[in-house]
């Protein structure tokens, strides 16, 4: 989930493993903590104009599964390891190793 300043520019996100690593394995109050509190502040992106490959390779690189596509500053879209599989310019054995990177630990 993106988190956005109120002029809508991207500051964080919060993801499934944030709420895991920082609130549930912490022990902390998941109803009363603050997103912010919890949240991934260096946002790993990309732009409209990215090439499918370099999206990948940036998934690949940063263990992502998901990569924002913000421009000027603002969320215009969300791509994911699904969106890279339906993509006719890139073949599935590049997708599998993508995925199998960013599975990797």
């Amino acid at each position: 989930v993106p988190i956005c300043d109120d002029k809508s520019k991207v500051i964080g996100f919060v993801t499934d493993r944030d709420i895991i690593t920082r609130c549930v394995a912490t022990s902390r109050n998941c109803a009363n903590t603050k997103a912010f509190e919890i949240m991934t502040t260096h946002v790993i992106k990309t732009t409209p104009d990215t090439d499918a490959m370099d999206a990948a390779r940036t998934m690949s690189l940063n263990q992502i599964r998901r990569l924002p596509v913000i421009e000027d500053g603002k969320i215009v879209g969300m791509l994911s390891i699904g969106d890279l599989a339906r993509n006719n310019n890139i073949s599935t054995s590049n997708v599998g190793m993508v995925l199998e990177q960013i599975c990797n630990n």
